[in-house]
């Protein structure tokens, strides 16, 4: 075994990695590995975005008690528009024949959800809203919200290139701008 002196000598003797480069070499290795790992995280958080989305996807919409008469009324609907209740909110933002009622319940079970202090649940709440609005328009010509088109447009255009966003919903997204675009309000 080695003495203490003799470790300290032999790391002494190897020339230090960094020692070639000057100050600014130095200074810009740095910020480039600094900038590596802002970037590491911005897709971690990315990805926790795109895991959290495909898990709201993959929710039912919450029924009411079976007391509501509201409750009642949109079972009746579903059964009749032969979509289950135990539909995922995945299967009625692409199913072509969900009816407009179910996407106020998507864009208002969402909105409450998006109040979340968690920014990415915020965020991934936020863009299930918005998808409800979008197929709302793309798909019934309707407009479920106050906004207006031109605030809505802004909107899509930023949602459609989230990375995060699967390619339906960026569809969905691409869509509703268009149609955001071809039907401005004067």
């Amino acid at each position: 075994m080695l003495p203490l002196e003799s470790l300290k000598a032999k790391y002494m003797e190897k020339e230090s990695l960094t020692s070639s480069l000057g100050p600014d070499k130095l200074h810009r290795l740095l910020r480039i590995c600094s900038e590596a790992d802002s970037s590491g995280e911005q897709l971690s958080s990315d990805q926790k975005k795109a895991e959290l989305l495909q898990d709201f996807l993959s929710e039912s919409l919450p029924v009411e008690s079976p007391k509501s008469n509201l409750s009642e009324r949109l079972t009746t609907l579903c059964k009749i528009s032969g979509i289950a209740s135990e539909e995922s909110v995945r299967d009625l933002l692409t199913y072509p024949k969900t009816d407009v009622r179910l996407l106020r319940m998507i864009r208002d079970n969402y909105k409450k959800k998006s109040k979340c202090a968690d920014p990415e649940v915020e965020q991934v709440a936020t863009t299930i809203y918005y998808a409800a609005i979008a197929y709302a328009l793309v798909v019934h010509n309707m407009k479920i919200t106050k906004f207006s088109l031109k605030d809505l447009q802004n909107a899509f255009s930023l949602l459609v290139n989230m990375e995060w966003i699967p390619p339906v919903l960026s569809s969905l997204f691409g869509k509703a701008r268009e149609y955001c675009q071809n039907n401005s309000e004067v």
